[in-house]
């Protein structure tokens, strides 16, 4: 007896908010992958690749992650009149970090099963991951001995003039 052929879900493009207040559609698809090599010279795919370069600079540098995030939604952008200059200025701070996740996640579904499975998984642990430093890092900052061993710097950096002390 043949196996039924499995159903894929029905297929929605990821989706972000920039600053502005409108929403962009996140596709990749191999005419996205195409594009952003032709602009940018960049293979778009290793961004969810934990070993490749793309995939740790698009989290520290800012710039390489807006163009991307253009050039990905370019034909959007020209239908709504949107420079890239425009676009750039609306990412920051929770939009810009909701297009990442955005970006990551299209990524992730351009692959087919059970390689989609896999990225997605690395990503969600990924952001697990960086939670938890992150409220390790805000009870660190919150830790009263923090603010003493702030405040013992400072005034290692003022010198002995900003404690009242005679200067020598």
């Amino acid at each position: 007896m043949k196996k039924p052929k499995q159903q894929t879900p029905p297929y929605k493009p990821r989706r972000f908010t920039d600053r502005a207040g409108r929403s962009w559609n996140i596709d990749v698809s191999a005419d996205t992958i195409r594009r952003v090599k032709r602009h940018l010279d960049v293979q778009l795919l290793d961004a969810v690749d934990p070993d490749s370069d793309l995939c740790a600079s698009l989290g520290t540098d800012a710039a390489l992650l807006v163009d991307v995030l253009y050039v990905v939604c370019m034909p959007d952008c020209e239908r709504r009149g949107v420079s890239d200059e425009d676009f750039g200025r609306a990412l920051a701070g929770d939009a810009m970090e909701e297009a990442a996740e955005a970006l990551l996640r299209a990524c992730a579904d351009f692959f087919s099963n059970p390689r989609r499975q896999a990225v997605h998984r690395l990503l969600d642990r990924g952001n697990q991951i960086r939670q938890t430093l992150t409220a390790a890092g805000l009870e660190t900052a919150n830790h009263p001995a923090f603010d003493a061993a702030l405040q013992s710097f400072a005034a290692t950096i003022a010198g002995p003039s900003a404690t009242g002390s005679p200067a020598s």
